[in-house]
């Protein structure tokens, strides 16, 4: 039995499970409700119900659980949430867990999500248990946020300059996390997960509106500008300021490729071309 957190709603944790089971393995996932859980019914799925700043919920649903993948959203409380799960992994005598951190995870790291991050790497690690961490670059994937700007103006915002980013196929994330918790050999590994080239945004909207069919334009936002927008989308406070501290710190320079992808798959990694394609109908384009 595999255990995934962040399964039912978040767009990662439900690919993970999607390849898990197509793979034949039984995966179980914790769900907030009952009515998220339903999306993912299926023969070799089970859904619990559960919140992670519980600690009674891992307790009762990791019984008989062998490896497990800890997805876990942004809060002020992360790393309370995250240590709540990796004690009660230990307790239940899960045999490994595959942790998904951010790129560039630091005790030190001036924003809070890093920060967390790189908290909650030191701590499972202390735990005894076997350990693997995925630190991705910026998912692909993080292009949707964009639709209905790209649909009403033709533009993705951003703070993030001209920076080039190895940016990262979720799917790929995925596949590599189904090896680490499916496969020995990656044990006590970090792995920095990129896409096969660097890009700047204004890159990544020229290739989505070729493949998209109209013309799409990188604004570049100031930083100032990008935090209110946040709020005004309704995210708190503190995480608007730590979003926008981190793409502005990733905007001093370029950060490297990873072959790590390709080291635990034994293929290269997806590009954004194949994504923007396959991706374009969200944006009104065709398949």
């Amino acid at each position: 039995m595999i255990y995934v957190t962040g399964g039912r709603g978040w767009h990662l944790g439900r690919e993970v499970v999607r390849q898990l089971t197509r793979a034949g393995h039984r995966v179980r996932v914790l769900a907030a409700s009952a009515e998220e859980g339903k999306v993912l019914e299926a023969s070799n799925i089970e859904v619990v119900v559960g919140d992670c700043e519980r600690p009674e919920t891992f307790a009762h649903t990791l019984e008989g659980v062998a490896t497990a993948m800890m997805i876990t959203r942004n809060s002020l409380n992360f790393v309370e949430m995250e240590t709540n799960f990796i004690d009660a992994a230990k307790a239940a005598r899960v045999a490994r867990v595959v942790k998904l951190s951010a790129l560039g995870a630091d005790v030190n790291d001036e924003t809070q999500v890093k920060r967390s991050h790189g908290r909650t790497e030191e701590i499972l690690k202390q735990s005894g248990l076997k350990w693997t961490i995925l630190r991705p670059h910026f998912f692909m994937q993080n292009v949707l946020w964009f639709v209905d700007e790209i649909r009403t103006r033709g533009t993705i915002s951003l703070p993030m300059k001209s920076v080039r980013l190895g940016l990262v196929d979720f799917c790929d994330i995925a596949a590599v996390a189904g090896k680490c918790l499916t496969e020995e050999g990656h044990d006590g590994r970090t792995y920095t997960l990129s896409g096969p080239e660097l890009l700047c945004f204004y890159d990544v909207a020229e290739k989505l509106g070729r493949a998209v069919g109209i013309p799409i334009q990188y604004n570049d936002m100031p930083p100032d500008a990008f935090r209110e927008l946040l709020i005004a989308m309704g995210r708190p406070a503190w995480h608007a300021e730590s979003m926008t501290r981190s793409y502005v710190l990733m905007s001093l320079a370029d950060e490297p490729l990873s072959g790590d992808v390709e080291r635990v798959l034994g293929r290269r990694p997806a590009s954004f071309d194949q994504v923007a394609r396959d991706y374009a109908h969200f944006f009104g384009g065709k398949r």
